[in-house]
């Protein structure tokens, strides 16, 4: 084919597309819905065209002669959509979900094809095996037609995630199964090997797990060498897409799916860390309009082959249709009512509503993946005739069947069970800060009415639409809650405003970009803990958020037993920051409280939410101060940095600026006197000796450490005190390592370098 019409084709009919979300709208229809009605007309109009005026049949003849086939679904159109979903995914909020998602994007897939492949084999006369691949292909809910579908219908955030999650990680399991079973059926055998399947499934779905976090990393790796070059992170980005998907599959005989998943999350979640706030912006504009492309065209190139695979369908083929649409629902039904609920109180994974449940029970829709894979075993020749015709029939009419019935009642669904609308608390708090809003706008009004000489009858109009609004919006419901409800939705406040604030920490770069993106994530949990529990929901999250992680946990027993310094000096140095991170923004939080809630919730609710934040800034102080009673150096060193360059109310974070954004500070301090160094323990080479606390059990290693810390606090001070050359103890060994790391740079080399310039 001419490559100037494959063109003129190809533009066509993205023109054609673009008015299709507006119509979508017009006419209340899912765009997935809509685009599949379009290419459904297309497929039929490019074969009868011949009374079209010469530019319509040009354009028709184009559209007939493409070349449309599984491996272009495959890869070129699912990389796309799979990476551009996963990009857009909050991974902490789906690690929070991921029972219920692995539930659903697994073993519904198994149980969904064994009961297709039992069901239909006893009413037809089709063998298993065939029947198991049909089950493969159908359990698989397609992403671009889920993801469509719950975006533009307002749903709840977890809802969607739970959707989105099972439709991103089924596939794997789908495509893992129908090659399995495709397999078996080319080698003529009749009999199902579980362990094969089992085995084969695994190895495709955890290897491409590994693949996929491995090439995000080193793409997140390469985005601090391209920074600047924002159209050059965007195109690596791309090529991140592709390359993920097809070097899993080619050569390292994994799921590219899930390799693609997993890199897009890696992406979204450490990448946007690597670049500059403007580039990320552009990267995920960039990705919402790639996706809407590869969401259209696949939905349209796949319509457009159902009525050529639909031809020979016959009455029996249609009832094993509906038999079908049956059995995959009550599959469905078992996991979503049975199976989740048990799930939910094992303690395995979090609860789901039952409103929930019925949604994501109808709202598994199949699309062009279910499509793509159908027509893959229509390309295998060796794949008997007749069970390829039945396996695309049945496929298709499935498709179909559940675009037009799930996806087209799934609104009116999601609306009568009220899943989009807000809470009666979350309403009042939002009429109550549009009434703040408007007495504020409306007093700049009058402000301008003044110094512009505006007349009084035109001031006046426009205090009457301002009086009309706020009637409208004053409708009381702020005073018919209780003192709980306003301190829960003062809280929540509180909590959202925290999150932007160490966001907007993230994007200014002011502490390093480890320790902004594990402070983001730690403000999104308490967010969801207040959200959740209120009051009691912020003091339990407080308290968990003070524990120690379980790397810094690590590191601390490998210095105990092996005397591994570097580790633990990276995260002490990172909770050190951190704490004082969270103590900066606790102080600016009690004041924006102060300062905010009164008017939207009154003095006494504010002040019950202002005190349970002073008792989080006396946590955090006590925190810090166990942190320098078992390290002591930390006090010493970060006592030298705050010195003249930290003064109160002269920016959040100074202390972060000073520790990690400025190299003259940090090679300043290495070059410390000799009774300074000795101080804070900053030799060239460790005591080879342990203390005797090493040697014990767990429990007498923890004790003694904090006994050893207490003297090393005292001898601290002590020598603090001592005349100018006096005897100085040594302290322990994380203490250089951790003045190396923090104000000399990372590794060895930057240890060595400073003990040079010293002597």
């Amino acid at each position: 084919m001419d490559v100037g019409f494959l063109v003129f084709g190809l533009a066509g009919l993205l023109a054609l597309i673009c008015f299709m979300p507006a119509l979508a709208g017009r006419l209340s229809l899912p765009y997935s819905v809509l685009l599949a009605i379009v290419g459904f007309v297309l497929g039929i109009v490019i074969h009868v065209h011949s009374w079209a005026p010469a530019l319509m049949s040009d354009f028709l003849d184009s559209l007939q002669h493409f070349e449309v086939s599984s491996e272009t679904f495959l890869f070129v159109f699912l990389p796309v959509l799979l990476f551009e979903t996963s990009l857009a995914t909050n991974v902490r909020r789906l690690l929070d979900d991921i029972g219920p998602i692995l539930m659903m994007a697994v073993v519904a897939v198994v149980v969904c094809t064994v009961a297709v492949g039992f069901s239909i084999s006893a009413v037809s006369d089709y063998g298993l095996i065939v029947c198991l691949m049909l089950g493969a292909i159908v359990a698989t809910t397609d992403p671009a037609a889920v993801v469509g579908i719950f975006r533009n219908v307002g749903a709840p955030k977890r809802l969607t995630t739970l959707v989105e999650g099972e439709s991103l990680f089924n596939d794997a399991a789908s495509i893992a199964l129908y090659s399995v079973l495709l397999t078996m059926l080319y080698s003529g055998s009749t009999e199902v090997s579980v362990s094969a399947i089992f085995s084969s499934f695994l190895f495709s779905f955890m290897g491409g797990g590994v693949a996929g976090f491995l090439m995000g990393r080193l793409a997140c790796g390469l985005f601090i060498l391209l920074r600047g070059w924002p159209m050059a992170e965007v195109t690596l980005t791309v090529a991140l897409a592709y390359l993920t998907f097809f070097v899993s599959e080619h050569y390292f005989a994994v799921s590219g799916v899930v390799a693609t998943v997993v890199a897009g999350l890696v992406v979204g979640s450490s990448g946007r860390t690597r670049m500059s706030p403007t580039t990320f912006e552009q990267l995920e504009h960039s990705w919402a309009q790639f996706g809407f492309w590869a969401n259209s065209l696949i939905f349209v190139f796949a319509a457009m082959l159902i009525p050529r695979m639909m031809t020979d369908a016959t009455w029996e083929e249609a009832l094993l249709v509906a038999l079908l649409f049956v059995v995959t629902l009550g599959a469905r039904a078992v996991m979503v009512f049975g199976v989740l609920p048990l799930l939910g109180r094992t303690g395995l994974g979090t609860g789901v509503s039952r409103s929930y449940r019925i949604v994501m029970w109808w709202g598994g829709l199949r699309g062009a993946v279910s499509l793509a894979l159908a027509l893959a075993v229509t390309e295998q020749q060796n794949v008997p005739y007749e069970a390829r015709q039945f396996i695309a029939v049945a496929t298709t009419g499935f498709v179909l069947m559940t675009l037009f019935i799930n996806g087209v009642t799934l609104r009116p669904l999601i609306r009568r069970l009220r899943l989009n609308q807000l809470s009666p608390i979350e309403r009042t708090i939002r009429n109550q800060a549009l009434i703040v809003a408007l007495e504020g706008l409306q007093e700049k009004t009058d402000e301008i009415a003044r110094n512009e000489n505006i007349g009084a009858e035109a001031n006046s109009r426009i205090r009457a639409v301002f009086n009309t609004t706020l009637a409208s919006a004053n409708d009381g419901q702020i005073r018919q809650l209780t003192q709980d409800e306003r301190v829960a939705v003062g809280l929540a406040i509180v909590a959202a405003r925290e999150e932007e604030m160490f966001f907007e920490m993230l994007k200014t770069q002011i502490v390093d970009w480890r320790i902004a993106e594990n402070l983001l994530a730690r403000a999104e949990r308490m967010s969801d803990a207040v959200r959740a529990g209120g009051l009691a929901g912020f003091e339990a999250a407080i308290v968990t958020d003070m524990h120690y992680s379980l790397s810094f946990r690590t590191a601390l027993r490998l210095y105990y037993l092996f005397g591994i310094q570097g580790w633990l000096a990276r995260e002490i140095a990172n909770r050190f920051m951190s704490l004082m991170s969270k103590r900066s923004e606790a102080q600016h939080l009690i004041v924006f409280a102060e300062r905010e809630l009164p008017p939207l919730l009154g003095n006494e609710a504010t002040g019950v939410i202002v005190q349970a934040h002073r008792q989080r800034l006396e946590r955090l102080d006590g925190a810090l101060q166990a942190l320098n009673l078992q390290y002591p150096f930390v006090c010493a060193v970060a006592a030298r940095v705050l010195s003249g360059a930290y003064r109160p109310g002269a920016g959040a974070h100074a202390l972060s600026r000073h520790a990690f954004a400025i190299p003259d500070q940090r090679r300043s301090l290495c070059r410390l006197d000799q009774a300074d160094r000795a101080s804070l323990g900053l030799y060239r080479k460790a005591p080879r000796h342990r203390h005797r606390h090493e040697r014990r059990r767990p429990d007498q290693a923890r004790a003694g450490i904090r006994r050893v810390g207490a003297r090393n606090l005292a001898r601290h001070r002590q020598t603090a005190q001592a005349p100018p050359g006096g005897s100085r103890p040594r302290s322990q060994h994380a203490g250089r390592a951790f003045a190396r790391h923090v104000f000399c740079g990372v590794g060895r080399r930057g240890g060595r370098l400073a003990g040079r310039q010293h002597h």
